[in-house]
């Protein structure tokens, strides 16, 4: 079996229409925020112990992006 995950900006394109026509599993990820922004809070965890983001009560699924061979 195979299965086919897709980051998706929202918008249909020739390879989200091709895996939905396909005989395939598959899964249309829309991500919000990957971890490798985290990063940019590494200094103030590191100085202050402390992460500003906007919005920091509002929850969000962070999606870490790697790719397999």
């Amino acid at each position: 079996m195979q299965r086919v995950t897709v980051l998706w900006n929202g918008e249909k394109g020739p390879v989200e229409r091709a895996v939905e026509s396909s005989d395939l599993e598959w899964t249309l990820l829309q991500p919000v925020e990957f971890m490798s922004n985290a990063l940019q809070w590494a200094e103030s965890i590191r100085m202050e112990g402390i992460v500003r983001e906007p919005f920091g009560d509002s929850p969000s699924a962070m999606i870490h992006n790697c790719r397999h061979r």
